[in-house]
């Protein structure tokens, strides 16, 4: 909504970020699965998990102050901003243009399963 008032576009933008987002959480956690040394690999998901976990009701509480203080159209609205805003600080890191969680050789891959 907001930007695009009219509801089919919306369902299919929408649709279209839950499957990025989907694809993104999966290359995310294969690549860090493959570049967390297996020892630290628990603390690292276990960490990663709980922050998760700990973020969404906040997001949740402050989505719903937002759509009373301000209403549902608006509240898309700085929903989208936020979301187009990390993609592009994401997408803009050097760093992780060049990561690649593949494993390199035969030996890195008998070190990964140790």
């Amino acid at each position: 909504m907001g930007a695009v008032p009219q509801v089919s576009v919306t369902i299919g933008f929408s649709l279209f970020i839950g499957v990025c987002a989907g694809l993104a959480g999966n290359v995310w956690l294969t690549t860090a699965q493959n570049m967390v040394p297996a020892g630290m690999r628990g603390r690292y998901f276990a960490i990663d998990g709980v922050l998760s976990f700990i973020g969404g009701p906040p997001a949740i509480a402050v989505g719903a102050v937002l759509v009373s203080a301000i209403g549902v159209t608006e509240t898309f609205v700085i929903a989208r901003a936020m979301m187009a805003g990390s993609a592009l600080i994401f997408g803009s890191r050097r760093e992780l243009m060049r990561l690649d969680g593949r494993l390199k050789s035969p030996l890195a891959a008998k070190n990964h399963r140790d």
